[in-house]
């Protein structure tokens, strides 16, 4: 028995309302984290101490917090992609035009922007180990 297409394009649109939300709540949660675990490493005046377990120790969690970070990006990112390509199905199919009269240039802009936060992360962290 098929479902009601207008029930399930709204449930689609809630989950990818969600999922967006949820990628940049995790982006303020991963800067808190990331500024805390460097802050912790190089001491309160912004020197690095001379090297020790513990700095090394912050400096590998703020790397192991990057790329766990990233993934979960790419995570919700694939999962926006796939709700995104079944809500423009959906919308073909009910004549409606709400998510795909969108701009295109916007995803564009969004793959990168979202990115380069874990990126830089990860290249500060190693920056700080070869230190």
């Amino acid at each position: 028995m098929p479902g009601n297409p207008e029930i399930e394009y709204t449930e689609a649109l809630t989950s990818h309302r969600h999922y967006s939300n949820l990628r940049f709540t995790s982006l303020g949660v991963f800067a808190v984290l990331f500024v805390g675990l460097v802050a912790a490493a190089t001491g309160a005046g912004g020197v690095l101490p001379g090297p020790t377990g513990l700095r090394g120790y912050f400096i590998f969690l703020s790397l192991i917090l990057s790329l766990v970070f990233w993934a979960f990006e790419e995570g919700i990112d694939g999962y926006l992609r796939a709700l995104g390509r079944r809500i423009a199905e959906l919308e073909t199919s009910l004549q409606y035009t709400h998510f795909s009269s969108r701009p295109h240039w916007a995803n564009q802009v969004a793959i990168p922007a979202t990115r380069a936060p874990y990126l830089l992360g990860v290249l500060l962290s190693i920056a700080f180990l070869w230190q």
